[in-house]
C-alpha cells in the first residue's frame, strides 16, 4: 500500500502541467458542461471553451487552438473557479478552438439527462439535476432556500447519498441472503450506478471500498475495518494524487476512518449507531456547513429530518431515470421539498463564524482528533480539558485583538471595482463597495471578509460616486450589516477617523457634468503614512489638483482602475508615491490597466501592486513603525 502511494506521488509530481502556444491537442474529455469541457492529454489537462457544448465524458477529440495560462475573475472570500481547476490539475485554457470529434462515447449521459429533465416542472428538474448529475443551479428558488439555510449539502449528488442508499439496499437484501451474496449484489448495483457520476471522487470511494470489503469477505479474512477505506484511498491516489486536494476526498475518507477508529460507533446497538454516526459525520463536515460564514444551529436537526426526506426523492429520481419519468409523483415531491425549504428559512438560526478558515480549520480538526482519541481510550479528564480549551479558543477567536494594535488599509479584491477598508483600532470605514450584476457583492464578498477579520460594524461607508463598480452593493450591505452612516457628498468632509481627518480634494464633484469627474478624491494620513484615493477621477481633475499644488503622498490608489483616462505623467510626478495600487479585475473587458499607465509608473520608478495579480492587498502599520511599503 505504501509503495502504491509513493508511486502515485511520483507519477503525479512528474506529470506535465500542460503547455502554452498555438497547437493541436488531442485527448479524452473528462468533464463537460454547457460552455466548456476539460481535455486530458499526455501533456496535461486543458480547459476548452465551447459554446453550447454537447461533449460527453469519455469522448475523444482533437482541439486546434491557442493555449494560455488560466485567467479568470476572482473575488475575496468567494468560490474561485481557477483554484478549483488547479486542484483538478488544469492550469491552461484554450479559447476560440476548433474541435474535431475522433470518437463519440456511445452512452450520451448528458443528452439523456436533458431529455429526461424536460419531462418535469422547472423546480423539479433543478432538484433532480443537482441530486443525480451534481449540477446545482442558483436560479432555483428551492436550491436558493436550502443554500441560505446551510442545507444545500443534502441536495447535492454525492458519495454520502449513494452510500446511504446502498446501505439501505443491502439491509433489505440481507433479510433474504447471506452477507457475501448481499455484498456482491450491492457492489454490482454500485458499479452500475457509478456510471451516472463518472469522475466523481465520492462515488469512486464508495464503489472501491465496497469492492475491497467483498474481496475480504470472499477470502474469509478478518481484518481491521480500516483496511477497506485505506486500500481504496491508496488506489485513488495512485490514479490521481491531486485527489488529496479534493474536499470530497478528504471529508469522505475522514468520516470513513473516524467510523473505523471509533469503537463507540461500531459497538453501539443499531438504534444508537445511527445517532452516533450522524453526530460524528456532522462534527467532521462542520467546516463545510460553516463555509458560508454562518453556522446554522439547526444543522444537527437537518441531518435527522432532511436526510430521510431527500433520500426517497433521490431514489425515485434514479429509478425514474433508469425506467420512465414519474412526472406527477416527482413534481409533487419537489413541491413538498420546496415547502420544507421555505419552512427552514423561517425558523433558521445562524451565528457568524469569524476568523480565517485557513487557520481555523486545521485547529478545529486537531481538537476533533484529540476528542475522538480521548473518547476511544477513555481519558475523560483529558477530554474535558480539550473541550474546555476548544470552547475558550473559539470565544477568544471573536475578539479583534489585532485591531487594537494594527492599523490597516485594505484594497479588497472585488474584481473590476473598488472597495477599500480603513481600520484603525476598533473603528472601521469602508470606501466604496464594488458591485456586480451577477451576484451580490455584499453577501458573497464583503461580509465574509469582515467576519474573517472580526469586524462587526462599519462606522461609515463612503461612496465616491454612483458607478456600479463602486456603489453597486451599498443597499444590500446596509441591509445585511451594521453601518453607522453613509457619506456620499463633498459637504460631509473633512471626516474624522480616529485621530486623523479624511479630506476630499475634489470639492466641485457635485457640480461636475462628467460622471467620473464627480468622483470624490480622498486624502488622509494614518500612522505617519499619507494616502490618496483617486476613485474614477479623470485627467481634468488631476490637472486641477496639480494646479492647486497637490503634494507628495506615500500611497496612491490609481484612478479609474488604471484606465488611460487617468494617471497623467504630470500628476504622477507631482504626487510621487512610494507605492501605487491598482484595483481591477483579472482579464476584465476594459483592458485595465492601460499599458501606457503601467509604463508611466515604471518610468517614474513607482512600485505597483494590483488586485488582479495578488487578490486582496493589505497594508498594515502601527503608530510606532508606520506602514511597511
Amino acid at each position: 500500500m505504501a509503495a502504491a502511494f509513493s508511486l502515485g506521488v511520483a507519477l503525479n509530481v512528474l506529470q506535465s502541467r500542460g503547455e502554452e502556444g498555438q497547437g493541436t491537442y488531442a485527448g479524452l474529455v473528462i468533464d463537460a458542461r454547457d460552455s466548456y469541457f476539460v481535455l486530458e492529454t499526455f501533456n496535461g489537462r486543458y480547459l476548452v471553451y465551447e459554446e453550447s457544448s454537447t461533449r460527453e465524458r469519455f469522448d475523444v477529440v482533437k482541439v486546434d487552438g491557442l493555449s494560455s495560462d488560466l485567467k479568470m475573475a476572482h473575488y475575496e472570500s468567494r468560490f474561485s473557479f481557477e483554484e478549483y481547476l488547479n486542484k483538478k490539475g488544469v492550469y491552461h485554457e484554450i479559447e476560440g478552438a476548433e474541435v474535431t470529434s475522433l470518437f463519440a462515447f456511445p452512452f450520451r449521459l448528458r443528452e439523456r439527462g436533458l431529455d429526461f429533465l424536460a419531462h418535469f416542472e422547472e423546480e423539479t428538474s433543478h432538484l433532480i439535476d443537482s441530486l443525480l448529475f451534481g449540477r446545482s443551479d442558483s436560479s432555483s428558488s428551492t436550491i436558493a432556500l436550502y443554500e441560505a439555510a446551510g442545507a444545500l449539502f443534502y441536495l447535492s449528488g454525492s458519495g454520502t447519498l449513494l452510500a446511504a442508499f446502498l446501505r439501505a439496499f443491502e439491509y433489505v437484501v440481507r433479510l433474504r441472503l447471506d452477507e457475501k451474496k448481499s455484498a456482491a449484489i450491492t457492489l454490482g448495483l454500485s458499479l452500475a450506478l457509478s456510471f451516472l457520476y463518472p469522475f466523481k471522487v465520492g462515488i469512486a470511494r464508495v464503489v472501491l471500498t465496497k469492492g475491497v470489503r467483498l474481496g475480504l469477505l470472499l477470502k474469509e479474512r478478518k481484518v481491521s475495518s480500516l483496511v477497506p477505506p485505506l486500500v481504496s484511498a491508496s488506489v485513488l491516489l495512485l490514479f490521481d494524487f491531486r485527489l488529496a486536494l479534493d474536499d470530497g476526498f478528504f471529508l469522505g475518507y475522514l468520516i470513513s476512518f473516524s467510523f473505523a477508529l471509533s469503537s463507540f460507533v461500531r459497538h453501539a446497538d443499531w438504534k444508537r449507531r445511527g445517532l452516533y454516526g450522524s453526530l460524528v459525520s456532522l462534527a467532521i463536515i462542520f467546516p463545510v456547513l460553516a463555509s458560508g460564514g454562518n453556522f446554522h444551529l439547526l444543522s444537527p436537526l437537518y441531518s435527522l429530518v432532511l436526510a430521510p426526506m431527500v433520500y426517497p426523492f433521490h431514489f425515485l429520481s434514479l429509478v425514474s431515470f433508469l425506467t420512465v419519468p414519474f412526472a406527477r409523483v416527482l413534481d409533487a415531491y419537489a413541491a413538498f421539498l420546496g415547502e420544507a425549504g421555505r419552512f427552514l428559512s423561517k425558523i433558521d438560526l445562524a451565528i457568524p463564524i469569524v476568523g480565517d478558515p485557513n487557520v481555523n480549520e486545521p485547529i478545529y480538526y486537531l481538537f476533533l482528533f484529540l476528542s475522538f482519541l480521548f473518547i476511544e481510550i477513555g481519558a475523560r479528564l483529558f477530554l474535558k480539558g480539550t473541550l474546555i480549551a476548544g470552547v475558550a479558543l473559539a470565544a477568544v477567536n471573536y475578539v479583534p485583538f489585532a485591531g487594537m494594535v494594527f492599523t490597516k488599509v485594505v484594497f479588497i479584491d472585488v474584481g473590476q471595482g473598488d472597495a477599500i477598508l480603513l481600520s484603525d483600532g476598533l473603528r472601521n470605514v469602508l470606501v466604496d463597495t464594488g458591485g456586480n450584476i451577477s451576484f451580490d457583492m455584499a453577501s458573497e464578498v464583503l461580509i465574509p471578509y469582515f467576519r474573517k477579520e472580526r469586524i462587526y460594524r462599519l462606522d461609515a461607508l463612503i461612496v465616491t460616486h454612483d458607478d456600479l463598480d463602486h456603489a453597486g452593493a451599498v443597499d444590500s450591505l446596509c441591509q445585511a450589516f451594521p453601518v453607522g452612516e453613509v457619506i456620499s457628498g463633498p459637504e460631509s468632509f473633512p471626516y474624522d477617523f480616529g485621530g486623523s481627518k479624511i479630506a476630499n480634494l475634489n470639492p466641485v464633484a457635485a457640480n461636475s457634468k462628467e460622471e467620473n469627474d464627480s468622483s470624490l478624491v480622498l486624502s488622509f494620513e494614518l500612522c505617519g503614512t499619507s494616502f490618496l484615493l483617486m476613485g474614477d477621477a479623470s485627467k481634468a481633475v488631476e490637472r486641477r489638483l496639480v494646479e492647486n499644488g497637490i503634494g507628495h503622498h506615500d500611497v496612491l490608489k490609481v484612478g479609474h482602475h488604471g484606465s488611460d483616462t487617468s494617471s497623467s505623467y504630470e500628476f504622477l510626478e507631482a504626487v510621487s508615491p512610494r507605492l501605487a495600487v491598482i484595483s481591477c479585475g483579472e482579464g476584465n473587458r476594459y483592458g485595465h490597466p492601460d499599458a501606457e499607465v503601467v509604463s508611466r509608473l515604471r518610468s517614474l520608478e513607482i512600485p505597483c501592486r494590483r488586485t488582479d495579480f495578488e487578490g486582496t492587498i493589505e497594508l498594515v502599520g502601527t503608530k510606532l513603525t508606520g506602514f511597511a511599503l
